[in-house]
């Protein structure tokens, strides 16, 4: 979405490219199988999905709104914020979570204007009424 001065609107066109890219990369796992959901504490799962060929994502979840937890799923520890989940596309490594969201910027600098080249210019015409 672009913004009235032509602008990227982040931080949602920022997010949501970079959840399309983490969905993407874990794309081949994801359309193979069903999920293998595992529980990972109170309030904290795993879906888990792997293909027959070995490919393999998951998606770390953490159901608690107010709290930040730190789990263990593939013998590592994964800390995931509260309210939020991470994805991690070979089942390893975390490649975005929701709750951090990164954040483009661009700022625009407004400087002075060169006046010869946006000077105005008046003229006065004369009106004929042709009646």
């Amino acid at each position: 979405m672009l913004h009235l001065m032509s602008l990227i609107r982040q931080p949602k066109y920022g997010h949501l490219k970079e959840l399309h890219r983490a969905v993407k990369l874990c794309e081949k796992s994801l359309i193979s199988t069903d999920p293998t959901i595992t529980s990972l504490g109170n309030l904290q799962q795993a879906y888990v999905y792997t293909s027959e060929s070995g490919d393999c994502a998951a998606f770390l979840s953490n159901y608690d709104t107010k709290s930040a937890v730190r789990v263990m799923f593939n013998n590592m520890h994964y800390n995931i914020p509260p309210w939020s989940i991470s994805i991690l596309p070979d089942c390893r490594n975390v490649v975005f979570n929701t709750a951090k969201v990164g954040v483009q910027t661009s700022q625009m600098e407004m400087v002075p204007a060169n006046n010869e080249i946006l000077s105005w210019q008046t003229y006065n015409e004369r009106f004929i009424f042709f009646g």
